[in-house]
């Protein structure tokens, strides 16, 4: 009878277990854990995934949901304090746009935090910072810096990061200074657009709403309605999270313009760092559409002074106008056919002033820009067509004392003057189509009006 030792058959059977266990890979290695950052809002979270991009060691979440919007009357939920009670670290707006900072820092004492607003000079104490590519790289920096003292062991990736993205904010910026808002009178909704307005030469007239999103009382809607038309403001710049009912009776009442915009404030938290460029980039167009710049060099009384003596009379501009109704001319060569010496003075003189009226105007719809601009485009066509008249009976007149000279002009001579006229009508005429539209109108938009024309 063969006996068996059970306590040595038991050590036997665990070893053998642990021998399976471990060439089978059944052993649980601990999981690293990500170094967690809660980023306060929308706008935050994407400069944190600018600093962060690409470091899988980083995780990146918010505390208020994507679609929230501004903080200003944001409640905190119990589930928020959970949330961050398990966070590396809380990144802030900063400058009052977490109004609930206090409850917060009371609650969680020991919460580590960066705020994102240090070094960013206030203006008429907005928070709204991020809506400008200079403000964007001081928050980059911010959050850089604190993300390398915590984490060393990744600074030259966040280092990067930091480099790589406030080079692409230089170029934003440097794309949003090419447009030509030229001081455009506007008035916002809410006020998100501040910093931007300040930093690229809008003038901001007054605001619809307070910070809080609280709609005016009666009082403040007449008062902002009077301003509007006193002052001449044409747009209403609305934000696509802020629709009222008071924005569209202020349009209604002055036929100012709405243009939506998106202040960046809300989006998905999935979203990645391009959306900030995209919807930036967005902005610009918008209002430039809406903008003929302001830049009044002649005095107010000299001004309406040359307009009264410059003017057409009743007949020169019943002529010109039927030229314009009756004609389909397109070009100088077809247009020059029908303008008179009589016409010519009188009509250079106007069409300079005209396009004087249209440089100072301050802000027109689009549609009524759109008509002026075609006038104008027309004008400089006929200028351009006198211009080419004048120039061709100078050198006609030319060739035919050259022709009655035979003895002292060649046929060469003759061909070399020919060959200058063309030459002279091929270089001045577009100079001098870009001086007088940039001298008398001034704004990039010219561009299509000087290739359609030449």
């Amino acid at each position: 009878m063969i006996k068996y030792n059970l306590g040595e058959f038991m050590k036997r059977i665990i070893c053998l277990l642990l021998i399976i266990c471990l060439l089978g890979g059944c052993t649980t290695v601990p999981k690293e854990e990500k170094y967690n950052v809660v980023a306060s809002f929308y706008p935050v979270m994407l400069i944190t995934k600018m600093a962060t991009e690409g470091i899988d060691e980083i995780d990146v979440s918010l505390l208020a949901p994507a679609d929230t919007g501004c903080l200003h009357d944001y409640v905190l939920l119990p589930d928020d304090l959970k949330n961050l009670e398990k966070a590396d670290l809380f990144v802030t707006n900063g400058l009052g746009m977490e109004s609930f900072i206090n409850k917060i820092t009371s609650q969680l004492p020991t919460l580590n935090t960066v705020d994102l607003s240090l070094g960013i000079t206030p203006y008429r104490d907005n928070s709204h910072i991020w809506l400008t590519p200079s403000n964007a790289k001081i928050m980059i920096d911010n959050l850089s810096e604190k993300l390398i003292k915590d984490l060393p062991q990744f600074g030259d990736k966040i280092s990067a990061n930091r480099e790589k993205y406030k080079k692409m904010l230089d170029g934003l910026d440097g794309e949003i200074k090419n447009a030509d808002f030229g001081g455009a009178k506007v008035i916002t909704c809410h006020e998100a657009f501040d910093y931007f307005a300040n930093q690229y030469n809008l003038t901001v007239m007054g605001t619809i709403m307070s910070d809080h999103g609280e709609e005016p009382s009666v009082k403040e809607l007449v008062e902002t309605t009077d301003m509007v038309r006193e002052t001449g403001v044409k747009i209403i710049l609305a934000e696509t999270q802020y629709e009222t009912d008071t924005t569209d009776t202020i349009a209604r009442e002055t036929g100012a313009e709405i243009y939506m915009l998106d202040p960046i404030v809300t989006g998905d938290k999935n979203d990645l760092p391009n959306v900030y460029f995209d919807k930036m980039r967005d902005i610009v167009p918008k209002i430039e559409d809406y903008n003929i710049g302001i830049n009044i060099s002649l005095p107010e009384e000299n001004f309406a002074k040359s307009i009264g003596e410059s003017k057409l009379t009743q007949a020169e501009s019943d002529k010109l106008h039927d030229t314009q109704d009756t004609s389909d001319l397109h070009t100088p060569e077809e247009i020059d056919k029908s303008v008179t010496h009589e016409d010519m003075d009188s009509f250079v003189r106007t069409l300079l002033i005209y396009g004087g009226c249209l440089k100072n105007l301050e802000l027109l719809p689009k549609k009524e820009k759109e008509t002026m601009y075609n006038d104008y485009n027309l004008g400089l066509c006929i200028m351009l067509g006198i211009f080419k008249k004048n120039t061709e009976e100078y050198f006609n007149g030319e060739l035919s004392d050259m022709e009655e000279l035979p003895e002292k002009y060649s046929e060469e001579d003759i061909r070399e003057i020919e060959a200058l006229m063309q030459d002279v009508l091929k270089i001045t005429i577009p100079i001098v189509l870009q001086n007088i539209a940039l001298e008398n109108v001034g704004t990039t938009k010219l561009k299509s009006i000087i290739e359609g024309v030449i």
